[in-house]
């Protein structure tokens, strides 16, 4: 049995990468050996009047954090889209892609219902994810 090594450069995580200082995420796979399952999110934030915004990841904490911190995309700041409010859970990236175009797709008032459905009072679903101050940091 070969019990060497590889180093592989998880491609999901690439895109992670420049918000990072510690450098691309390496796993260490034995020859032969499947990687572990990696789950991806597909995601509905909110902000504090209900403005909506529909999104897919592989690492739903980090992305909450980034939006948190107004690191992505001028509409998720412009309207302080912070809350997460709904999210599914996919094995398939293909899938979780589908489903988020899905969604977006979607009138408002469907939206709305699919996020009442789990979370009626429209409770962040991160709350407590990162301690007393949320992850935001001082200005």
């Amino acid at each position: 049995m070969d019990l060497s090594y590889r180093q592989t450069v998880i491609p999901s995580e690439a895109r992670n990468l420049a918000l990072s200082s510690s450098g691309p995420c390496r796993v260490r796979i034995r020859a032969g050996e499947a990687p572990a399952v990696k789950n991806y999110y597909v995601y509905i934030m909110a902000s504090a009047s209900r403005v909506l915004y529909t999104g897919v990841t592989s690492n739903l904490e980090r992305r909450v954090l980034q939006h948190r911190r107004k690191l992505l995309g001028e509409f998720t700041a412009r309207y302080n889209i912070n809350r997460l409010v709904y999210y599914e859970v996919s094995s398939e990236i293909v899938a979780a892609i589908a489903r988020e175009k899905q969604i977006k797709g979607w009138s408002r008032k469907k939206k709305i219902a699919v996020i009442e459905s789990v979370n009626r009072d429209w409770k962040d679903l991160s709350a407590g994810w990162y301690g007393a101050r949320g992850g935001v940091t001082e200005a």
